[in-house]
């Protein structure tokens, strides 16, 4: 039995090398051009323009909730707020998604950077989060930083962190949540 072969049985398979997903981001950076973002598999959202029609909103799946979460699994009763996804800004372009792992409890945080519709501009992009956001986080505040807008609010069980500004000539903006509690 070979090395890799007989770790399997007590360590998990990234023991034996980088997963093919990480090996691909590996070779793609290495060649300067742009890797998924964490937790965009093959085939998954990054550098797609979304519509309006695209409403991916799933629970996180996992163990139930009455047992202990291992390795920092997502707890399974937390599924993302129903204004965070890509559509969020029709004709945008997913540049980043992501998931930071969960902590003890399995709160986690997510991401999602998107490049806007050409000739959105920093006023619209802030108008365009506030609607979106605003009716399930209400007290959102806005802070002008001179290039970018900073949004952020909280609910009972999530803090948002909401941008808007240029990127490489570009309007961007970074929607982002970070469970507290759990419901």
């Amino acid at each position: 039995m070979g090395l890799c072969a007989s770790l399997l049985v007590l360590a998990p398979l990234s023991a034996c090398g980088p997963s093919p997903a990480v090996a691909t981001q590996k070779k793609s950076a290495e060649e300067g051009a742009p890797t998924p973002a964490a937790g965009v598999e093959a085939g998954g959202s990054a550098g797609r323009t979304v519509s309006v029609t695209d409403v991916p909103t799933k629970a996180v799946e996992g163990p139930s909730s009455s047992e202990l979460i291992a390795g920092n699994a997502p707890n399974p009763t937390l599924r993302d707020p129903d204004w965070f996804r890509p559509t969020i800004f029709p004709g945008a372009t997913v540049l980043k998604e992501g998931r930071a792992p969960a902590d003890e409890a399995g709160l986690f945080a997510s991401q999602i950077t998107l490049q806007l519709a050409q000739g959105t501009d920093i006023d619209a992009c802030v108008e365009q989060l506030m609607a979106a956001v605003g009716a399930e986080v209400p007290g959102l505040t806005v802070e002008d930083q001179g290039d970018r807008r900073s949004i952020k609010g909280a609910t009972d069980h999530y803090k948002v962190t909401l941008l808007c500004g240029e990127a490489k000539g570009h309007m961007t903006a970074y929607v982002s949540y970070n469970w507290t509690s759990l419901p």
